[in-house]
């Protein structure tokens, strides 16, 4: 260990032939004024300044149709359409296009009553059970996908109103104010950062319209930054740089395989749930468990529409295969009654239909029944020219075209005509 300070300046100050009376009082100085005194001074001049926390970011809405979504996707349930102008905090990393953001005053959701229960104080209920979703619909169908946040026993919540109030509470939607820390997802092309006042302006946002959302038990301070996932910055979890910085990795590869399934016709979701649970398996931190979290819930929401898709077009498959089997008993039944029956395909007087301004198409009639609709796409025939007239046609008949004219009738391309009589 070196001499003291005092010393090295007094050695460095003087000239050689005084130094054994000035090394004498150097070394009687630090005991005069106590020893304590020169400590502290060592190690303050050893201390590392304190890091500065990063600045919060704040939003303003710029565009007219922008959407506050539960899920950061175009086709996310919207929870809030924020005007232009509208104050955002952002609360943690873009996720694709979408920022994280909270609104002061929280957004307008929907909880099902059952979960509610009344208190002293008018307008204000209390949650009654754990994970209580906060929907942007008073329904549990998918698209009305809740915020990630959920509510818990214990939690107060201010009422704007009832979707039936003829009901029961218990039995009815109640439209309440979020939780103050809920994330909703913003297009990041729909806002503009706020460049300065950012801060003071957001006070004053909180001061108008914090009192909706100040009744949560063990909420964060509303003027805090809030972590994506609704947590309190200054209490955050600590969670070593190397740890964080693979597992923020795995999701980005997590999100890689998620973008790529997505664009497969018949996709396949297992590997990517897999990889967003390995990366909730590190407990890397609450930005990226969130993150990961939003990402999972976008999967089972993705995996819902895809079945509900496949459901749609089995349904569809079902109406079609129902017309094409009413068409054809309908045609037979037709057919039995006509007395020229294996003479021809179709047999009846042939009439124009369509408006002014409209593509002429034809029908064939016989008597008040409407037979089939007739079409000569090889040009051979005019059909104009035997408007009017009872027909006998040959030709391919096919069933369940997309753009038919009669629904239950099929379509027959002209392959021959005869004319039977003029009527």
């Amino acid at each position: 260990m070196g001499p003291p300070p005092l010393l090295m300046l007094t050695v460095e100050a003087v000239p050689m032939k005084m130094f054994p009376a000035v090394l004498f009082v150097s070394l009687l100085l630090p005991q005069a004024f106590g020893a304590q005194d020169a400590a502290p001074a060592a190690e303050k001049s050893q201390e590392k300044p304190a890091a500065e926390a990063p600045a919060q970011i704040y939003v303003i809405v710029t565009a007219d149709r922008a959407a506050v979504r539960t899920l950061p996707d175009k086709n996310g349930p919207s929870v809030m359409t924020p005007e232009v102008g509208q104050l955002l905090q952002v609360t943690g990393a873009k996720r694709a296009a979408f920022l994280p953001v909270v609104a002061p005053g929280g957004y307008p959701v929907w909880i099902f009553g059952r979960n509610l229960k009344a208190t002293d104080e008018e307008g204000v209920l209390e949650v009654t059970a754990n994970a209580v979703n906060q929907r942007p619909l008073p329904s549990s169908e998918n698209k009305s996908y809740p915020l990630s946040r959920r509510l818990h026993g214990g939690d107060r919540v201010r009422v704007i109103g009832r979707a039936d109030e003829t009901k029961p509470m218990n039995e009815d939607w109640v439209q309440v104010w979020s939780s103050a820390d809920s994330v909703g997802w913003i297009l990041q092309s729909d806002c503009s950062e706020v460049k300065k006042d950012g801060a003071n302006m957001w006070a004053e946002a909180m001061e108008s319209f914090g009192s909706r959302t100040a009744l949560e038990k063990g909420s964060t301070n509303p003027g805090a930054k809030i972590t994506e996932d609704g947590q309190d910055a200054a209490v955050a979890v600590a969670v070593p740089a190397g740890a964080a910085a693979a597992a923020r990795k795995e999701l980005n590869t997590a999100d890689e395989l998620l973008a790529a399934e997505r664009a497969k016709p018949a996709p396949d979701f297992t590997v990517v749930k897999a990889a967003y649970k390995k990366v909730l398996d590190k407990s890397a931190g609450a930005e990226i468990d969130s993150r990961a979290n939003a990402g999972l819930h976008l999967v089972e929401a993705l995996e819902e529409a895809k079945a509900l898709e496949s459901d749609l077009e089995a349904a569809k498959q079902r109406r079609i295969e129902d017309v094409l089997s009413r068409q054809k008993r309908l045609w037979e039944e037709s057919r039995q009654r006509d007395p020229m029956i294996g003479k021809y395909d179709a047999r009846g007087v042939l009439e124009r239909q369509g408006r002014a301004g409209e593509k002429i198409r034809y029908v064939l009639r016989w008597g008040p029944e409407l037979v089939c609709e007739v079409r000569c796409a090889s040009g051979r025939y005019d059909l104009d020219l035997f408007a009017g007239y009872e027909l006998g046609l040959k030709g391919m008949l096919s069933y369940s075209e997309p753009d038919a004219l009669l629904a239950d009738r099929p379509v027959l391309e002209v392959g021959r005509i005869e004319v039977l009589s003029r009527r």
